[in-house]
């Protein structure tokens, strides 16, 4: 069996701004969870 990469992530989200969280993500969270196999995000990242 292999290993697995599980990352977690916790932030204080953007409110009301489902754009904003990406960006944070793209440009902050995922460059810190290279080789990670799953991300886990806050429940409301994608709608603020």
């Amino acid at each position: 069996m292999e290993n697995l990469r599980i990352s977690g992530i916790q932030y204080d989200i953007f409110w009301e701004s489902p754009e904003q969280n990406l960006h944070f993500l793209e440009n902050t969270v995922f460059s810190k969870t290279i080789g990670s196999d799953i991300i886990i995000l806050p429940e409301m990242f994608t709608t603020g």
